[in-house]
């Protein structure tokens, strides 16, 4: 489950990026001089809409495996602090029990 909630927040970054990469790197797709990136559509205003839907959804998927990758990680927590309070009540009944063998 650790793997899972490792992969998780590594997916959550790669969309991060990848929304914010569809925002900001767009160049028009009519200009001789540049190289035309994100660039779909002859127009520059129907570009824009397709890479700000494109980042919208790059973005959800982020938040929903950070969201994922939290829930995990309580998950985790809660398990170990369960495991953890079972080994201190059985190591006090494995006292109780040496002390009432002793006497």
């Amino acid at each position: 489950m650790k793997g899972l909630s490792i992969t998780s927040l590594i997916l959550s970054i790669i969309f991060f990026f990848m929304g914010f990469y569809r925002l900001f790197f767009y160049s028009n797709p009519e200009s001789r001089v540049l190289k035309s990136r994100n660039a779909w559509v002859g127009g520059d205003a129907y570009n824009y809409i397709i890479n700000g839907t494109q980042a919208t959804a790059y973005f959800v998927l982020f938040a929903a495996f950070f969201i994922a990758f939290v829930l995990i990680k309580i998950a985790l927590h809660l398990q170990d602090t369960i495991e953890s309070s079972h080994r201190e009540a059985s190591k006090e009944i494995d006292e109780y029990e040496i002390i009432n063998i002793k006497e």
